[in-house]
């Protein structure tokens, strides 16, 4: 089953559930959305231990 279809199958089979993940991008990328605004410099340094944090 191609992807797009699975994700609408699942969303008519069970909204909410699929809803929760959807709302929560949403909200960080709210986050991020507000963070680059506020400063919209690039960040000059990564470090290994921060990459996974916003996921």
């Amino acid at each position: 089953m191609e992807s797009w279809k699975r994700m609408l199958y699942d969303f008519m089979k069970d909204t909410q559930e699929w809803l929760e993940p959807y709302h929560m991008r949403s909200i960080l990328e709210s986050v991020n959305s507000m963070i680059k605004r506020k400063m919209p410099y690039k960040i000059k340094k990564r470090l290994p231990k921060s990459e996974g944090i916003e996921e």
